[in-house]
């Protein structure tokens, strides 16, 4: 290429442009020569984005849109790549095709655009043929999943609206794998409810790729913590299932190993196990509970001291010691309960305060314990009908621990 046509296309330098033309009108036809398989004037001004300079040489040599530069990409790829609007615009205006070519890798320049996050570029392309959002790369993938793969979300966002065809968004790649497949191993739980929004009747929700997966299953499988949570709810909510649910359609089958069964189960144990402690602990807390004066001997300590009124305790085995051993200090006669009182806890007498914390800990421990135990069979049972009755099963069994507890203490009240 002669030095300052060169130098020109760098600076983008209109004017000289124009003076190299009335020299020589050639000119650019022998750069089209000398430039195949290299940088034309028409790569460099859109690489550099001079819109005045790619406007002039579009007037005297169109032809240049399609050429491809070493890289193999034409002018319409680098203005795209750069986020050049304006030497799009010029482009698309004097070939409005040149939005189908294809680069060395087999992208068109809307798919290089969207990896990019050209966001007005997008809109640009689009609107100039809104039928290349549908074309698929050589290796068989849609622009959105290149959005997503790439993150870029906002990109991902502006196409959606752009086109506003249910197809569009369940274009599946290679490995049949849609949209919502890839936003759910990424936790894009924000996009996910965007597009449910979108299209919520028409994208496929219960797609299955090669691997046997729905979206749903992706979740489970790849994703963890709160994020998968609010995954899962959106796609449940929207009808997901899992390929292989635990039960339904009169079939028992089991999670692959690969989504860490072996894992739920073990959780599954320690949360019952949880709820089994502190179930017991509500209805027999620490210290025991008050019972039945009528049943008192001299020879037992906790029988004579339910013994109503104000009484002398006769020796040192009797409750004055092991009360002063266990460091709740002496018990003065008019804290001594009556008969009223039998069942109620031995500790929510001798230190309210402390048996309102102990009540507090271990209610929380339950209601926690169940709702692991939920989220547990959330992520097994999704179609089943057991999720159904669960909740009402698990919101029993913490009323009837907390009720016990309540009663247990009379509602810590004590004798004074």
């Amino acid at each position: 290429m002669d030095g300052r046509l060169l130098e020109a296309a760098i600076r983008g330098n209109k004017q000289t442009l124009v003076e190299l033309l009335r020299e020589d009108p050639l000119i650019l036809d022998q750069a089209m020569d000398e430039c195949t398989g290299k940088e034309s004037p028409l790569h460099l001004g859109a690489l550099y984005g001079h819109v005045d300079f790619v406007r002039e040489i579009l007037l005297q040599k169109r032809q240049l849109v399609r050429e491809l530069n070493y890289q193999g990409q034409s002018p319409l790829h680098l203005a795209s790549a750069r986020g050049h609007v304006g030497v799009v615009k010029e482009i698309l205006s004097a070939d409005p095709y040149a939005c189908f070519v294809r680069d060395r890798d087999g992208m068109i320049p809307l798919h290089v655009a969207a990896i990019k996050g050209q966001v007005e570029v997008l809109e640009e392309l689009v609107n100039a043929k809104s039928v290349t959002a549908f074309l698929l790369t050589d290796g068989g993938e849609p622009i959105l999943h290149m959005c997503a793969k790439n993150k870029q979300f906002k990109a991902l966002e502006k196409l959606v609206e752009l086109v506003k065809d249910d197809d569009f968004v369940n274009l599946k790649d290679s490995k049949k794998n849609n949209i919502l497949h890839l936003l759910s191993a990424k936790k894009q739980t924000e996009l996910i409810r965007f597009l449910l929004k979108k299209h919520n009747r028409a994208l496929e929700v219960n797609a299955v790729n090669t691997d046997g997966c729905t979206p749903l299953d992706i979740s489970l499988k790849r994703v963890s913590g709160l994020a998968r949570l609010k995954s899962d709810i959106a796609l449940i909510t929207a009808g997901a299932k899992t390929a292989t649910p635990i039960f339904g359609k009169g079939k028992t089958k089991m999670l692959n190993d690969n989504y860490g069964s072996w894992f739920m189960e073990a959780l599954l144990v320690v949360a019952l196990l949880m709820i089994n402690v502190a179930f017991q602990a509500a209805l027999n807390p620490p210290g025991g509970v008050l019972q039945d004066p009528s049943n008192a001997t001299s020879t037992s300590p906790n029988a004579v001291w339910q013994v109503t009124g104000n009484i002398t305790l006769p020796n040192t085995t009797l409750p004055n010691a092991i009360w002063r051993a266990t460091g709740f200090g002496t018990l003065p006669d008019d804290t001594l309960p009556d008969a009223t009182h039998v069942g109620q806890s031995i500790m929510s007498v001798v230190d309210r305060d402390q048996y309102k914390e102990f009540s507090k800990a271990n209610n929380l421990s339950i209601i926690f314990s169940m709702l692991v135990i939920e989220i547990l069979l959330m992520r097994c049972f999704v179609d089943c009908w057991l999720l159904d009755i669960m909740p009402i099963f698990l919101t029993s069994m913490s009323v009837v621990a907390m009720v016990s507890s309540y009663h247990v203490s009379h509602s810590f009240v004590s004798v004074t």
